[in-house]
């Protein structure tokens, strides 16, 4: 996953310092499950919570995000609130996904996977059943077409 590896590496570091409770989701997610396509951004499914929105905060200060106070408050909905890293790729801040709600976090937080970004750098990947369900509900093309793809994969598997 060096495509990771290089565009959110320091942005990762700080938001595992910090301790945040987010959960890799959308294209990326893809990737990691085994089906390799382009995504222009890197999608954050985060836990809403006021003590979660603190520790953020003080990762993206940590990153060196200007104006990271904001995201005490900012609505985080995809395609609204995103962050411009310095390599240029944008992150996409959300704390729901279409299917799943902000109350679904804990159990798909708590099911996901651990992916080992690099020495002791981890981060947490929605895992594919997860992953899956979501994307079957969308309508998008890419997402149906995606779906698809995890199907396969999770049939190789069994």
């Amino acid at each position: 996953m060096s495509f990771l590896e290089e565009e959110g590496r320091d942005l990762f570091i700080a938001l595992q310092n910090h301790k945040v409770r987010y959960l890799l989701v959308g294209g990326m997610a893809v990737n990691f499950h085994g089906y390799n396509r382009s995504t222009g951004d890197i999608d954050l499914w985060v836990d809403d919570s006021p003590e979660n929105r603190q520790l953020l905060v003080a990762a993206l200060k940590e990153y060196g995000i200007a104006g990271a106070n904001s995201f005490l408050t900012l609505p985080l909905i995809a395609g609204y609130s995103e962050l411009l890293l310095h390599s240029g790729m944008y992150v996409d801040l959300m704390c729901e996904l279409k299917f799943f709600k902000q109350e679904h976090f804990a159990y798909a937080f708590e099911t996901a996977e651990t992916y080992l970004l690099e020495g002791n750098v981890t981060l947490k990947v929605i895992n594919i059943h997860s992953l899956l369900e979501e994307k079957k509900k969308s309508s998008r093309p890419r997402d149906r077409d995606d779906a698809e793809k995890l199907e396969h994969i999770l049939q190789k598997r069994n």
